[in-house]
């Protein structure tokens, strides 16, 4: 008889050391998505934040969400470098996006949190200032994670560059296909089992019938994949939501 907890310990292992994140701040660039309510922000606080102590940091939060993660602005003139920083700015247009991304081209050794970006971006719409941000500004040691529950929000140039990619579940197919470029199969698991492709897991039931990823069961809350696309494979982390 197989046991379940066998098939998903091939793909949530203990100790997976794909799960370690070895980030180059001021090198590196990382993306976080999941779908509305999954925990994006919480993944930021938990993972990201805690590697950045002692780091030049901003924090561009229309939502609110990081108020606990450093001085709260309100003015993008009164970011600091010496300084963490939360801009919490009074409107969110466009604009003031590209007047804090403009600010952020004139840095240099500073890491910035960037939330919500499909408020301003889409795969069609290229905003200069960011773009020289995100092509130009490595060399200079300025890096973005990029935050988004659209995944047709993140431009191509920011795919192409990223390093790190953090996913939280999904419930469309649709926002979880363009995943398999970047944390391969286990992409499917952000998915609940019944929207699943019916991948062979290499295991059967003892009637012979083989045990697919349909078979196995939803990811636990706050559980994300993890991939550093220098590495092999991705890493579930957190597990799934019983074993």
């Amino acid at each position: 008889m197989t046991d379940i907890n066998e098939v998903i310990a091939k793909y949530c292992p203990p100790d997976d050391p794909n799960g370690i994140m070895n980030w180059d701040i001021f090198d590196e660039y990382n993306v976080v998505t999941g779908a509305t309510g999954t925990g994006k922000t919480r993944i930021a606080i938990d993972e990201i934040i805690p590697k950045l102590q002692g780091v030049p940091l901003w924090i561009l939060d229309p939502k609110k969400r990081f108020s606990d993660c450093g001085i709260i602005v309100n003015d993008i003139e009164k970011l600091n470098k010496d300084f963490q920083q939360v801009l919490q700015p009074k409107d969110n247009s466009e604009a003031m996006f590209r007047k804090f991304c403009a600010k952020l081209n004139n840095q240099f050794n500073i890491h910035a949190i960037i939330d919500e970006i499909h408020l301003w971006l889409s795969k069609q719409n290229k905003i200069k200032e960011h773009y020289d941000l995100v092509m130009s500004k490595r060399n200079d040691g300025v890096t973005t994670t990029s935050i988004s529950t659209d995944t047709k929000a993140i431009p191509n140039y920011i795919l192409k560059n990223v390093t790190h990619v953090f996913s939280l579940r999904y419930n469309l197919r649709d926002d979880v296909d363009w995943l398999f470029d970047y944390i391969g199969e286990k992409a499917e698991f952000l998915l609940t089992p019944d929207k699943r492709e019916p991948i062979d897991t290499g295991f059967k039931f003892d009637d012979g019938r083989p045990i697919t990823f349909k078979d196995l069961p939803i990811l636990a809350p706050y559980s994300y994949v993890y991939r550093d696309l220098r590495k092999l494979d991705a890493s579930i982390m957190r597990g799934f939501a019983f074993e």
